[in-house]
């Protein structure tokens, strides 16, 4: 049974409704409906469970955690026993190089509806090392085909971060060169790169972009994690999402 707690207004007109229940698992849940999307939180820990967005369960799955994306294999030399054959293969000390080795002379470039997450997405996107203690930035390309644009309309990207390590992390459209359209600034000192964790502070930044920037067909979101003074900085990413304006 689902108990009312309080209305807050909102700008879309219709007061969002505020809920305390318990799930299915018997554990305690807050969820804050507007009619459009609904999102559930822990409680009393308050992180986010699931969100529907117009009746539509779990649009987004958030983890909080980078641990569904690729995580590389340890070098025999520094290899944990413990971790071998284990579920938290992100474990083991110096993954972080293999990034250098998979991606030597370009970054990742992942396809929307032909990559998969979990084979084409590195766990944390890093600096590539180029030389003796010399590194340099990386730019992540996400690949996308919309087969409509609303020029006039405001769209927006959810960009959630399950950790950050002395890191600038730049946002750019279908441009590389341009100047970043939206920059976290200097964020991070979680750690979790060096300490073989798989996250850290999490951040959800929710970035409206105009139409305009966007294009009928094929379309790349540029992210550029610009800090490169050592090997440990970088992010790690929880979800990307692109939410177009109504139609209606």
């Amino acid at each position: 049974m689902s108990k009312p707690i309080r209305n807050l207004d909102g700008p879309s007109g219709r007061a969002p409704t505020v809920q305390q229940i318990r799930n299915k698992h018997g554990t305690r849940e807050v969820i804050v409906d507007n009619g459009i999307i609904s999102v559930s939180f822990s409680s009393p820990q308050g992180l986010i469970t699931g969100i529907k967005y117009k009746g539509v369960n779990n649009v987004l799955h958030p983890h909080q955690r980078a641990r569904e994306y690729f995580v590389p294999e340890p070098y025999k030399n520094t290899m944990n026993p413990l971790y071998l054959n284990h579920t938290d293969k992100f474990r083991q000390y110096g993954l972080w190089q293999r990034y250098t080795e998979l991606y030597p002379n370009h970054d990742l470039i992942y396809t929307i509806g032909v990559s998969n997450y979990s084979k084409d997405w590195f766990y944390s996107q890093v600096t590539r090392k180029i030389g003796d203690s010399t590194y340099t930035p990386t730019t992540w390309q996400t690949v996308f085909h919309l087969p409509y644009v609303n020029m006039r309309g405001s769209y927006t990207l959810q960009l959630a971060l399950a950790s950050a390590a002395w890191a600038n992390l730049q946002v750019r459209f279908n441009n590389e060169y341009t100047r970043p359209f939206f920059s976290t600034g200097y964020i991070g000192r979680d750690n979790a790169i060096a300490r073989h964790g798989i996250h850290g502070l999490y951040r959800l930044y929710s970035i409206n972009v105009p139409g305009r920037l966007l294009r009928t067909g094929t379309n790349t979101i540029y992210l550029r994690q610009a800090k490169a003074s050592g090997p440990l900085e970088g992010v790690m990413y929880d979800y990307i999402r692109l939410e177009e304006p109504s139609r209606e």
